[in-house]
């Protein structure tokens, strides 16, 4: 008996290792990621922010463009130039309803940017390194895209409001052509 259970042991660890999914639901996650993925693409025309601080208002002359998995806040500026506001690498998680989006701050290069604390901790102190980061959920309305993004990691958001306190706003955006 006891060779059986090391033989089926051995057979169930690769199973559990690997997450038991297929192939076919593999191929299909990506599959599903790459289409959400292409519907993020473009040029995005903030239509309204409304949230829990004080920039309700939509900036003219601005916009947010998605290239790849890198979002960009953009101002036109008064020569009609790009000045690039705020870079963020966008992590899709498409399997939850609704849609998961983290939003890590990154530099020109695409590297995330870090904050570093210090923390005391019986008496020794130790250095912490962290990426800038959102968290967000998101959904799709014909060529408009909602986003709800809160300002702390810890806390996502799980619809569409922002009330006092919350720390976090909602974007609504639609689609130029």
């Amino acid at each position: 008996m006891l060779k059986y259970v090391s033989i089926f042991t051995l057979c169930a660890v690769p199973l559990v290792l690997s997450g038991c999914k297929s192939k076919a639901q593999i191929e299909a996650e990506q599959a599903a990621l790459k289409a959400e993925q292409d519907k993020l693409q473009g040029k995005w025309k903030l239509a309204s922010r409304s949230g829990d601080d004080d920039e309700d208002a939509p900036e003219p002359n601005s916009y947010y463009v998605i290239e790849g998995d890198i979002m960009r806040f953009v101002y036109l500026n008064k020569d009609g130039k790009e000045d690039v506001f705020v870079r963020q690498k966008l992590a899709l998680t498409v399997d939850k309803e609704p849609k998961q989006l983290d939003l890590t701050y990154v530099d020109d290069a695409g590297k995330p940017i870090t904050t570093t604390d210090k923390i005391r901790s019986r008496g020794k102190t130790k250095t912490k390194t962290t990426a800038l980061k959102n968290v967000a959920i998101y959904q799709f309305d014909g060529d408009k895209l909602k986003i709800c993004i809160s300002y702390d990691e810890k806390k996502r958001p799980t619809d569409f409001t922002a009330p006092k306190g919350s720390s976090r706003y909602v974007l609504t955006l639609e689609k130029m052509k």
